[in-house]
Order: structure tokens, then C-alpha cells, then sequence
């Protein structure tokens, strides 16, 4: 199998993963509706807590929709070409001549898990700017650690899928030093 057959079929993997995670969050969206509507003193943060959790769901089903229709997008994003897979051969190679696809595959991976949080919490920091003092603190508070820990995530995970070859040289290079 080709590296290019490899990573398509990945991504479509990929793909799958998410559209499971948005169908299970489409089956827990009303329950938290329904929830909501029975206790009617909950604060605005707890009101909007439906909405951001649509949105997260709604981001990892645009995912998996471009990771499963369009995936011809996403390997032209990772830099695949079609005239390197026709140069490229069925060679056996090394599991160090094969690392920086698979950073690349774990790049995709972090970005999958963090890409929806990011969006629908950054979304919540925006709606929560309409909120009085107290109310628009406490959402602050809430979502500025996991906010901002996830955002590290999502860099990190650009880093691996953009710049996988210059984590194998690290990578290959420390193995070289230890032999």
C-alpha cells in the first residue's frame, strides 16, 4: 500500500470517528434541552451550555463530512500530491522513514479533539461579553483554562500535521545520538 492510499484511508477513519461523535451528540442535545426547560432559575451560562454543545457537535459533523466526502482537500492541505504518490513506489521502508506520516496521522487526531472545543467555547466567551459583571466573570472562569489549554492542543496539533518532518529529524536525530 502506498503512503497516499495510507493517509486517505486515515482520514477517512478519521472521518468516521467524528460523524460517531456527532451522532451521539445529536442523541444528547434534546436530553440537555429538556433539562434546561425544567428548571427555570438557571443563569445564563447554564442556558447557553445547550447551544455551545450543538456547536461543538455541529463542528465534528462539518469535520467528518470534509474528512469522508472531500478527502481529495485534505490531502491536498497536507501537502500530497498526486504527481509524489505517482513517483512513489510500494518500498519497504524503515519505521523512522515512515514517522512523519504517522506524526502526521497524530497531528490529525489532536486537531479532530480540540478543533470543536476551541470553536464553540471561544463562541461562549463571545456571547458571554452581553452578561452583566458577575455572571460574564463566572463564564469566564469557567471556560479560560480549558479554552486556553485546548487552543495549545490545536497549535500543537497544526505543528505535527505542518511541520512532521521537522519532528522526525528531532525525533531520528536523538535515535542516531543514542546508538
Amino acid at each position: 500500500m502506498k503512503k497516499h492510499e495510507m493517509l486517505e484511508a486515515v482520514i477517512k477513519l478519521i472521518g468516521v470517528y467524528c460523524f460517531v461523535l456527532s451522532l451521539w451528540g445529536i442523541i444528547t442535545i434534546p436530553m440537555s434541552i429538556i433539562s434546561f426547560q425544567e428548571n427555570y432559575s438557571i443563569s445564563f451560562s447554564h442556558a447557553i451550555s445547550p447551544v455551545l454543545t450543538g456547536l461543538y457537535y455541529l463542528v465534528l459533523f462539518f469535520l467528518s463530512y470534509l474528512f469522508i466526502k472531500k478527502t481529495y482537500l485534505i490531502l491536498n492541505i497536507l501537502g500530497n500530491s498526486t504527481q509524489q504518490d505517482e513517483e512513489e513506489k510500494t518500498i519497504e521502508v524503515s519505521i523512522f522513514g515512515q514517522l512523519s506520516f504517522w506524526i502526521r496521522i497524530i497531528g490529525l487526531f489532536y486537531f479532530v479533539s480540540s478543533a470543536p472545543y476551541v470553536v464553540s467555547h471561544f463562541m461562549g466567551l463571545i456571547l458571554s461579553l452581553d452578561l452583566s459583571t458577575s455572571e460574564q466573570s463566572h463564564v469566564i472562569a469557567d471556560t479560560m483554562q480549558p479554552l486556553l489549554v485546548n487552543i495549545v492542543i490545536l497549535v500543537l496539533s497544526l505543528f505535527f500535521i505542518f511541520k512532521n518532518q521537522y519532528i522526525e529529524a528531532i525525533l531520528t536525530q536523538t535515535k542516531s545520538e543514542e546508538i
